[in-house]
């Protein structure tokens, strides 16, 4: 009986709604995360690594320092990167074809080091 008297005090009584609370730095970063992974998922091509670059040292939105995102696309690679891009050679190369491009000349080149030591 005491149990029934208790869920019936219990439903009766009003329910407090719960504070809001902020979301926190880590969900904000698992949706940003999200966003992220939706983004390179979409492109035609698949990303096979992304470089984190701060566009400004204030780290304040809409601000873009030219001079600080160079220095760090510099120092980590990137312009190296872009420059080898630019002179149209590949990023990646599978093996297979690797293989079949040069199999052949390697190939002809052992032959003719061959040649050229039975003559010595």
């Amino acid at each position: 009986a005491s149990h029934a008297v208790v869920a019936t005090l219990a439903a009766a009584a009003p329910r407090k709604a719960l504070p809001q609370l902020r979301e926190s730095t880590s969900r904000v970063f698992r949706g940003q995360m999200k966003q992220l992974e939706a983004t390179l998922a979409s492109c035609a091509q698949p990303a096979h690594y992304v470089r984190c670059v701060r566009p400004n040292a204030a780290k304040r939105a809409d601000r873009f320092d030219a001079a600080l995102v160079l220095r760090q696309l510099r120092a980590s690679g990137i312009m190296d990167l872009v420059k080898i891009r630019a002179l149209g050679f590949p990023e990646r190369v599978s093996a297979k074809a690797f293989a079949e491009e040069f199999a052949p000349r390697a190939d002809a080149a052992e032959a003719r080091v061959r040649e050229l030591e039975e003559k010595l």
